[in-house]
């Protein structure tokens, strides 16, 4: 069984002997977790936790299952697959563990988020049909504010809607760091009531500025953004030669998929070649609506420029070169060659 984190709290209740958090949201998966063992541990369970990676031994946690706890006969198993790959053995391992499970023996399996072929795994359609799985998604930009300003009022504050706004832009998605500075606001304000200024004077930046994002604003046609997260990508001193590896590889995804489009052939059967995420999947075809094969044809002479920049082969800046890239992708000065 399937739920959202909100739904948790009524879902403890009724004591399910298996738990499964999915996620890539850090805070979200934490606090999932917190709560779950809270709960147990309320009960009187003793937490033992396995991190699967390298040789592990999936028998070493079917023995603690069959074993008797050190200081309680209640026992909570915490098996942690930071890859979300537990391979042939460990897809053995899961199926025996939730044989094992009892209301005295309950385990918690915690997964990164997993693409639709883990999640039509057989191993993983036994731990949905064994019991209960949180499956946590990235709060989407639009619900951030409301989510922000939730956030804020659980810990008793009362921001403008511009104290909202300006964490928002802040934190860039970030949901940990939004956590952690509403708390800095908390401990430093003298009031309930929040200010854009407050939070402006306050709240570090911890925008989480990276190569994906500087490319997903390109692919939406998001110039604004793309002017933004290259200048936070700059500041943070990332390496030219690896941001540019990956802009490499999106151009050449856009030209193949616009080649195909002016033949009538199928995108889609490039999405899964380029192993291109659900999610993402709006963006690049509305980019591939938006440009032509002559226009992403025309970006790589300046790849190649900013290539023998970033390696010191010719003068000049291989930044300004990405950047236009990145705007020539989202619609503005697109280049034009042959």
């Amino acid at each position: 069984m399937k739920i959202y984190p909100e739904k948790l709290s009524d879902q403890l209740a009724l004591d399910h002997t298996l738990y499964v958090v999915m996620g890539d949201e850090p805070l979200v998966v934490q606090e999932s977790c917190d709560r779950i063992r809270a709960h147990l541990r309320g009960q009187g369970f003793e937490r033992e936790l396995f991190h699967v990676e390298g040789q592990f031994k999936w028998d070493d946690v079917l023995h603690s299952a069959n074993s008797m706890g050190l200081f309680a006969e209640q026992k909570l198993l915490e098996v942690r697959i930071p890859n979300g790959k537990p391979g042939d053995s460990g897809a053995k391992g899961l199926a025996a563990l939730i044989g094992l499970l009892t209301p005295d023996t309950r385990a918690l399996v915690v997964l990164p988020r997993l693409d639709r072929s883990g999640q039509n795994s057989k191993w993983f359609k036994g731990l949905e049909k064994a019991g209960l799985v949180v499956q946590i998604f990235p709060v989407d930009r639009s619900r951030l504010p409301g989510w922000v300003r939730g956030r804020f009022k659980e810990a008793g504050l009362l921001p403008s809607r511009e104290a909202v706004d300006a964490l928002v832009d802040r934190v860039e998605g970030n949901q940990l760091a939004a956590v952690q500075e509403i708390e800095r606001i908390r401990l430093i304000s003298n009031n309930t009531e929040i200010s854009a200024e407050e939070v402006v004077n306050s709240v570090a930046d911890a925008a989480r500025f990276d190569v994906f994002m500087l490319i997903d604003a390109a692919l939406a046609q998001d110039a604004p953004r793309v002017v933004k997260v290259s200048d936070g990508l700059r500041a943070e001193g990332a390496a030219p030669i690896v941001v540019l590896a990956m802009v490499a590889r999106e151009v050449r995804m856009l030209l193949a998929m616009t080649d195909q489009k002016r033949a009538g052939g199928d995108i889609g059967k490039l999405m899964g070649a380029y192993r291109v995420f659900p999610k993402r999947k709006p963006i690049v075809e509305r980019c591939v609506a938006a440009r032509t094969y002559q226009e992403i044809l025309g970006l790589m002479p300046l790849l190649v420029n900013a290539d023998r920049m970033a390696k010191g082969m010719t003068a000049g800046d291989p930044w300004t070169c990405i950047r236009e890239i990145l705007l020539s992708i989202a619609g503005v000065n697109v280049v034009m060659k042959g």
